[in-house]
């Protein structure tokens, strides 16, 4: 995913290795969320979940759907961006 690599290179600019911690607690995120997928809370007023990472202010948004997980954005936590937004699944309507 861009973002993923995107703070990557960040991090690994700012201090040679810390790109690579970041990419394994991406990895980690990754393998926690498919093998948990409800485990973790809901973003805000959303149908999303969210998995926060330990070390690095970042969020893995993610769709639970029955079938499989879609990572919805690796968003950093501290800054207001909404981008990703338009990627959610449309929320369901009852008819």
């Amino acid at each position: 995913m861009a973002e993923l690599d995107e703070a990557e290179r960040v991090y690994e600019r700012q201090w040679r290795g810390r790109g690579l911690r970041f990419r394994a607690a991406g990895a980690q995120a990754g393998g926690l969320i498919r093998q948990m997928p409800t485990a973790f809370g809901f973003y805000r007023k959303t149908k999303a979940r969210m998995f926060v990472f330990k070390k690095f202010p970042y969020l893995v948004i993610y769709s639970d759907q029955p079938d499989h997980v879609r990572i919805v954005a690796i968003h950093h936590a501290k800054r207001r961006s909404r981008y990703w937004h338009r990627r959610l699944p449309a929320p369901e309507t009852t008819e």
